[in-house]
């Protein structure tokens, strides 16, 4: 793997089955077994849609005070653990 350019376990995550294959020596039945010790080491932090939309049900949302503005973020305000980044003309409120 090294000779491939594959130097650690995030790498062998990281590559698609196809170019794993192209590399000598390592058959479809390695690569499944190398695939499943290289995910229970390292946590890519890969999930299935239902268990975030899960996660999604817990988001809380927090009001700005106005509702134009909540109304222009979504309708609910701004949510909780994730970056809103609001940006404008100088001297037009964003304060």
């Amino acid at each position: 793997m090294i000779e491939a350019g594959i130097h650690t376990i995030e790498a062998v995550l990281f590559q698609p089955k196809k170019n794993l294959v192209l590399v000598k020596g390592l058959s479809e039945t390695k690569i499944d077994k190398i695939l499943e010790a290289a995910m229970k080491v390292c946590d890519m932090g890969f999930c299935t849609a239902s268990a975030f939309l899960e996660k999604r049900k817990d988001t809380v949302y927090l009001s700005t005070g106005s509702k134009a503005l909540d109304v222009l973020l979504g309708g609910q305000g701004i949510e909780t653990g994730s970056i809103t980044e609001i940006f404008g003309e100088f001297r037009t409120g964003k304060t």
